[in-house]
């Protein structure tokens, strides 16, 4: 999330998609605290990205993601880093989506855990 998080405030991250899709500003403010309450973070708003944990930071990132209104969220290693509690209220968030998710991860009771569909790259 580090690289994807670039703004000043967490508000101004999750919006730069929907403004860069030249979508009207009422339209992209209800798209940032719709996105931002999805995750629970709506309260970080105001709050410069690089002031926020690992678990938050992993949260907003999603959030600027889900303001696009993706089909397909597509994640590398998204527990990587996390600890348990943070890493427990992401697979909750995740199990939440109707989303079709692509998930790369070493770690396969995660994947098992939130996907109906595996495929396993052996010695990829």
């Amino acid at each position: 999330p580090d690289d994807q998080l670039f703004m000043p405030t967490v508000y101004d991250d999750v919006a730069f998609g929907p403004l860069n899709l030249g979508l009207p500003p009422e339209e992209v403010d209800a798209r940032v605290v719709a996105a931002l309450t999805t995750v629970e973070a709506l309260h970080l708003r105001s709050r410069p990205p690089h002031h926020l944990s690992g678990g938050e930071k992993r949260a907003v990132a999603i959030a600027s993601v889900l303001s696009m209104s993706p089909d397909i969220l597509v994640m590398d290693e998204p527990t990587t880093g996390l600890d348990p509690h943070a890493r427990r209220r992401l697979i909750e968030l995740l199990r939440s989506f109707h989303h079709t998710k692509i998930i790369a991860s070493h770690d396969l009771d995660l994947v098992l855990d939130l996907c109906a569909r595996t495929i396993i790259i052996h010695q990829g």
